[in-house]
């Protein structure tokens, strides 16, 4: 799942590349005696998976929701899954993610497969 303000992009996600997850953030150190010693500060969800678009236009709309949902934090409101914690989560989101844009043969733009990044704020 993956729903940016109320928009869902789901069905853009692929299968097997979902990789959203509740980790702990903590605060390591190590003593004198080399003992390392680990806090736990909070739990933060982090993840990947890649998305696809079929049309160049499509891909425009993602671009346009994202920034129409940025807020001045930089962070998007987002819905996601959280695989190991087996439950839907709303929050506040980094939202990266790096394209790749192609030609086919009648050179038509469109997008490649690309990985997005996200990270609660």
């Amino acid at each position: 799942m993956f729903i940016i303000g109320e928009t869902d992009y789901s069905d853009h996600v692929i299968a097997g590349s979902y990789k959203v997850n509740n980790v702990p953030v903590t605060e390591d150190w190590t003593d004198a005696a080399g003992v390392i010693h680990r806090q736990k500060i909070r739990d933060k969800i982090i993840g990947t998976f890649d998305m696809w678009f079929r049309t160049k236009n499509e891909y425009n709309l993602f671009l346009e929701c994202i920034s129409q949902n940025r807020q001045p934090n930089l962070t998007c409101s987002v819905t996601v899954e959280v695989n190991n914690a087996g439950d839907s989560y709303t929050g506040d989101f980094f939202i990266n993610h790096e394209t790749v844009r192609n030609r086919d043969g009648a050179w038509k733009d469109y997008m490649e497969v690309f990985t997005v990044n996200i990270e609660q704020a």
